[in-house]
């Protein structure tokens, strides 16, 4: 798939051919011309999540899709007018779909329909690293080392706040029951302990 600042599409992996194209991302009526496009598309679940610039529209599509897609598609889940992260990349778990905006707000919907769950702010620091699960938690990385610990599912519970001495954009990455994370000055391998 291909996420562009007024489209995207998905292609096959034989010969590069496009299967379908998604529009309206970038309506023509309040056209942007520096409409910028970070956060990347997920999918899990029977579902593929696309962001688009911050704060502006984020949809849901289901698999299968053909042809031109545009509000109101048979492919189309849902569209939200509003809520796509700047930088972090969404994260689908479990019939969820969690969104952390780049001012440190996290947002959770219903995986099927868009419906807001919840919406709280973590921290006030800026977020560049995309949310992950492990274990049964949602770790959120803030640019200024804090890291917030959100139990994963449909009510919000802040679980634990850390601090490293480090500045982070980079998402953790886990690998063999360690979280890496990669500051400024240091690489972290963190574990639970025995």
């Amino acid at each position: 798939m291909v996420l562009g600042c007024d489209y995207a599409t998905a292609h096959r992996l034989t010969d590069g051919g496009e299967l379908w194209r998604l529009g309206g991302i970038n309506p023509k009526e309040g056209y942007q011309k520096a409409f910028r496009i970070i956060s990347s598309p997920v999918a899990a679940d029977g579902l593929l999540v696309v962001p688009t610039a911050r704060q502006k529209q984020i949809v849901a599509l289901r698999p299968g899709a053909t042809g031109k897609i545009g509000p109101g598609s048979e492919f189309e889940l849902w569209r939200n007018a509003k809520g796509a992260p700047d930088v972090p990349s969404p994260l689908i778990h479990d019939g969820l779909v969690y969104l952390c905006s780049e001012g440190g707000v996290l947002t959770c919907l219903e995986a099927k329909t868009g419906k807001q769950l919840y919406e709280k702010r973590l921290h006030t620091a800026r977020y560049r690293a995309s949310p992950v699960y492990v274990d049964g938690k949602i770790i959120l990385t803030a640019r200024d080392g804090v890291f917030s610990v959100v139990k994963a599912g449909p009510q919000f519970e802040l679980l634990a706040s850390n601090t490293l001495p480090d500045e982070f954009t980079a998402s953790p990455a886990v690998a063999n029951g360690k979280m890496y994370l990669r500051g400024f000055k240091t690489l972290y391998a963190v574990q639970a302990a025995k």
